[in-house]
């Protein structure tokens, strides 16, 4: 699972919808403190609107936490605005995974920076 956590942010950070395509099960799920998306074309959707919307992505994971199928990642995110401001944030992530894809995200805004 720690290989399928580092290949997700990597491409979520490098906004790579295909690989992100291909890690998540068709099923998957999205909940965050702004939306939620379902199936693997809605979260596709919900992150290219966040793709669209920034100039950049960072990711520096602080934390990791592993049980059987799930993960949870207290991470640093940068979101970088077109307009040279950016948003420093807090979040845990809490990945599950079935059948070595992901199966759900949910998303925890900590603080902001």
């Amino acid at each position: 699972m720690k290989k399928l956590v580092t290949e997700y942010f990597d491409a979520f950070a490098s906004k790579d919808v295909e690989k992100l395509k291909e890690l998540y099960a068709d099923d998957v799920s999205l909940r965050d403190w702004l939306s939620s998306a379902s199936g693997k074309e809605d979260v596709l959707e919900s992150n290219k609107r966040l793709f669209a919307a920034v100039a950049d992505i960072k990711i520096n994971r602080n934390n990791h936490y592993s049980g059987k199928n799930t993960v949870a990642c207290e991470i640093d995110l940068v979101l970088e605005h077109n307009d040279g401001t950016a948003d420093k944030l807090l979040v845990v992530d809490v990945i599950e995974f079935e059948d070595n894809k992901i199966k759900e995200i949910r998303a925890y805004l900590g603080n902001v920076k």
